[in-house]
């Protein structure tokens, strides 16, 4: 009983310190840094010069609003906490880990660009809910961005075929189409300045096109989200490594792997080459996942000498 209750007391110190570090870097963030946020995001709604700086299908820009109505720092700082208590939602319902999830560099970068990564996490539960309606407000906000949210909501659709999950989504989508008009060719030809940029950024983690070799593992693993996940990382042409956030908060790599991505990451500024091994890490992360998944279906299948 001793040992029972000093693991439960060591976990719930693990758990406090991971949500106070989440929580203190999204209040101390707005003082540092910020771009995606205040020129990006902000900057794109104030003008009305949707894919300047952003990328969106028009909708998103409804939900960002409330926030970049606000005075600058105000809205950063609510905008900050709002991603970071998706994420602490998100890691209670998973039963993830806090604090590995905190040493993340991918946590820190949310906070310090002003991403919306939190909101993906929290997102990502909503679609995971029994309720429909909900489910199809997960949907809905998980599409502001689909290279986080393409293949979630692929693989709820083929395991829940349920039409009540698309309610939600189309009617916020044709609410769109009535106020902006048709706006689906401009966003497809602001997409092609992503994947212009894709090749230059060094947070990248994509691997494509050879990445679409692994598609055939979604068929294989057709009730694994988190392997789903990893391929989504490595086969779309857009994928950066703080977008591995969501996927994150339901299970993080170890904190020795975190570590290794700090340095990587770091070292960049030195050894900007190494920026092209980035997908190192989903692959790495994928394979494990997958021996994982492997290893667990051996073991609940019954022996076939103990069952004769």
């Amino acid at each position: 009983m001793a040992k029972i209750n000093s693991r439960y007391n060591l976990q719930a110190i693990s758990d406090f310190a991971g949500i106070v570090i989440i929580m203190l870097m999204a209040i101390i963030a707005p003082f540092f840094g910020g771009y995606d946020y205040k020129a990006a995001y902000r900057g794109d709604i104030l003008t009305g010069t949707f894919g300047n700086l952003t990328f969106f299908p028009y909708p998103a820009y409804w939900f960002f609003f409330p926030f970049v109505m606000l005075p600058e720092m105000v809205g950063y700082f609510i905008w900050n906490i709002a991603n970071a208590l998706c994420f602490i939602f998100a890691i209670r319902y998973w039963k993830g880990n806090y604090l590995a999830f905190a040493f993340f560099i991918g946590a820190f970068w949310t906070f310090y660009g002003g991403q919306i990564e939190g909101f993906m996490a929290g997102a990502l539960v909503l679609l995971m809910l029994p309720n429909p309606w909900l489910s199809g407000l997960g949907i809905t906000i998980l599409s502001f961005k689909p290279q986080i949210g393409l293949f979630p909501i692929v693989y709820l659709l083929l395991n829940k075929r349920d039409w009540k999950l698309l309610v939600v989504p189309s009617i916020i989508y044709i609410a769109s189409f009535l106020y902006w008009g048709w706006w689906v060719p401009d966003w497809l030809s602001h997409l092609q300045s992503i994947r212009e940029a894709s090749k230059i950024l060094v947070t990248m983690v994509s691997l494509f096109p050879f990445g679409l070799v692994l598609l055939p593992l979604l068929w294989r693993y057709q009730t694994s989200l988190k392997i789903w996940m990893y391929v989504q990382s490595l086969v779309l042409p857009y994928f950066p490594i703080y977008s591995l956030a969501p996927l994150f908060t339901i299970s993080p790599p170890p904190w020795w792997i975190n570590i290794l991505i700090w340095v990587f990451y770091l070292s960049l500024s030195r050894f900007l080459v190494l920026s092209k091994f980035g997908f190192v890490f989903p692959l790495a992360l994928l394979v494990y996942e997958i021996w994982k998944f492997e290893r667990a279906k051996k073991s609940i299948v019954p022996d076939a000498s103990e069952s004769g």
